[in-house]
């Protein structure tokens, strides 16, 4: 497949609305309308990380190895082998990492059930990440984004996260929540309020 087209395509719209953007913020700071143009980049680059690891994911026998026992289950299969019966699998994580991945098996082909299960394993690792960039950089949402992109791109740089961000495994849900509960903690003990006490307790 090629895709020269799709990625000059990309940039030519990313520079287009960088150039929008910084021609009507006129009325902003020359800082301001350089860090909207910035954004823009910053997204792009952000938005081919996550494509790349959604496209790539159904190149990788391991996500057809981890998905495999879900769609069993889904099937009527028992979830667990046991020693004399079954399938013998390296399944070795409680119900929820399966779980997790449900609305996959509603796939019919096996390429669309794992670039469907790789989506939501970068959801569970990227929408918690969106949201401590949101909650840290309250006062400067322009911030947040730029801070967002690099560390999606920074996670594409490093094996061991990439593979948590992109494969289908327990470990995106798992950093997931846990990114969640250490920040609702944080925030609890400057805030001391109720609402972040229940957030870091149910994602902990």
């Amino acid at each position: 497949m090629n895709l020269a087209f799709p990625l000059l395509a990309g940039a030519v719209v990313a520079l287009g609305v960088a150039a929008w953007l910084y021609r009507n913020g006129r009325h902003l700071e020359p800082s301001e309308r350089w860090l909207r143009c910035v954004i823009v980049f910053c997204s792009y680059a952000a938005l081919l990380c996550v494509a790349s690891g959604a496209y790539e994911a159904q190149l990788i026998s391991w996500n057809a190895a981890r998905i495999a026992p879900l769609l069993g289950w889904m099937r009527g299969f028992p979830l667990y082998s046991t020693a004399t019966e079954g399938a013998i699998q390296t399944t070795m994580y409680p119900p929820l990492s399966a779980l997790a991945y449900v609305p996959a098996s509603a796939a019919h082909t096996p390429v669309l059930v794992i670039l469907i299960g790789a989506i939501f394993a970068q959801a569970y690792y990227l929408v918690p990440l969106g949201v401590a960039c949101y909650w840290t950089c309250a006062r400067n949402r322009s911030l947040s984004l730029v801070v967002l992109s690099s560390l999606v791109f920074w996670s594409q740089q490093s094996p061991g996260l990439w593979q948590s961000q992109s494969w289908i495994h327990a470990d995106a849900p798992a950093l997931g929540l846990a990114l969640l509960a250490c920040v609702a903690t944080f925030r609890y003990t400057e805030s001391e309020s109720n609402r972040d006490l229940c957030v870091a307790v149910a994602t902990a």
